[in-house]
C-alpha cells in the first residue's frame, strides 16, 4: 500500500514538474520573442497595428519637396538625421515633432503641415531605431530625450533668438515628456505630449493582457530581464511617473478617451503628478492611441493652438 502511495505521489510531482517547467517555458519564449520584436530596427507590425489600428504612412510628398536632411553628433558621438522645413517666411518659432513607434518623420506630415502654417520652422528627427537613426534597437523614449536635448541646442546655435516647442506622439511624447523633465534652456518653451505612456513595461502588460493568453505580470517581469540583458534596452525605463514632477515648463497632455493601449485612467497618472503651474490635459472625445487628431481635427488644434498663443506666441 505504502509503494501505491509513493508512486501515486511521484507521478503527481512529476506531473506538476513538467507544468511548471512548460508554464515557465512559454512565458520565457514569449518574453524573448517580445522583446525582440518590440525593439527591432523600425519597429514590429503587428504591434504597430495594434497600437494605431493601422500601419503608419511611410512617405510624404510635402515633407519630401519642403525638406532637407540635417545630421548632428549627439552626446554619445552618434550621428543623428532629421529632415529640416524652413518657414517660407523668416521666423524665430520652431517645433521638434517626434514621431511614434515604428513611425518616422514622414508619417509626422498632417502635424508638420498645420505647424508651417503656424509660422513654425520644422525639425523633424528620427526617433532611435527608426530609419538613419544610427542605433540598432527602438528605445522607447529612453535615450530619445537626450536626442532631443541635442536637436535643442543645435537649433539655438543658429539662432540665438529660437522659440521652441517639443511636440510627440505615443513613443514621441514619451520622448518629448522625458526631455522636459531635463534643465532646458529657457528657449523652449512649451511641450505637447500626444498618447504619452508611463513605461514601456506598462504597454508590455497591456498588450500581453489584450492579445495573448500569458500571464501579464510573469511575462513583463520576463520581458524587463530579458530585454536589458540580450537588447540593452530596459522595459522599466522611459518611466514617466516620477520625471514629470520635474517639469517646470508648460506642458499639456493629450489623451484619448477610448485608448485600450494606455487607458485614460493609466495616463490620467502623468497629469495628475506634474507640478508645472502650465499643464493642462485634453481628452478627445472618440480618440484612440496615437490617433487623436483623426478622431477630432477641430477640437485637437482648437486646443494646441490655443496652448501655444498663451506660451509662445505666433
Amino acid at each position: 500500500m505504502k509503494k501505491i502511495f509513493k508512486s501515486k505521489k511521484k507521478a503527481l510531482l512529476s506531473i506538476i514538474a513538467v507544468v511548471v517547467v512548460l508554464f515557465v517555458l512559454v512565458n520565457v519564449c514569449a518574453s524573448a520573442f517580445f522583446s525582440f520584436a518590440i525593439f527591432k530596427k523600425d519597429g514590429w507590425k503587428s504591434f504597430e497595428e495594434y497600437s494605431y489600428g493601422e500601419q503608419l504612412n511611410a512617405s510624404s510628398e510635402w515633407i519630401s519637396e519642403k525638406s532637407e536632411t540635417v545630421k548632428i553628433n549627439n552626446s554619445e558621438e552618434k550621428t543623428l538625421t532629421a529632415l529640416e522645413i524652413k518657414n517660407e517666411h523668416i521666423s524665430h518659432s520652431y517645433v521638434i515633432i517626434c514621431h511614434q513607434y515604428g513611425g518616422s518623420p514622414y508619417s509626422m506630415e498632417e502635424y508638420a503641415k498645420h505647424f508651417y502654417d503656424l509660422g513654425f520652422n520644422i525639425v523633424l528627427p528620427y526617433m532611435r531605431g527608426h530609419g538613419e537613426s544610427p542605433y540598432k534597437n527602438i528605445s522607447m523614449g529612453w535615450g530619445d530625450y537626450a536626442d532631443i536635448v541635442d536637436w535643442v541646442k543645435n537649433i539655438i546655435k543658429k539662432d540665438s533668438k529660437a522659440r521652441i516647442a517639443l511636440f510627440g506622439v505615443s513613443l514621441g511624447a514619451n520622448a518629448v515628456t522625458l526631455a522636459a523633465s531635463e534643465n532646458l534652456p529657457e528657449n523652449v518653451r512649451l511641450i505637447i505630449s500626444d498618447s504619452c505612456y508611463i513605461s514601456a513595461e506598462e504597454l508590455v502588460k497591456e498588450y500581453v493582457k489584450n492579445e495573448t493568453p500569458f500571464s501579464s505580470h510573469l511575462v513583463s517581469g520576463l520581458a524587463c530581464a530579458f530585454s536589458e540583458n540580450k537588447v540593452g534596452v530596459s522595459l522599466k525605463n522611459a518611466d514617466t511617473i516620477k520625471e514629470v514632477e520635474e517639469i517646470e515648463l508648460p506642458i499639456m497632455f493629450i489623451n484619448a478617451e477610448n485608448d485600450t493601449v494606455v487607458p485614460p485612467l493609466i495616463s490620467k497618472r502623468l497629469y495628475e503628478n506634474c507640478e508645472a503651474e502650465g499643464v493642462e490635459e485634453v481628452i478627445i472625445e472618440n480618440g484612440t492611441h496615437g490617433r487623436n487628431l483623426q478622431a477630432d481635427k477641430e477640437a485637437y488644434w482648437a486646443n494646441v493652438d490655443g496652448f501655444i498663443l498663451n506660451n509662445i506666441g505666433i
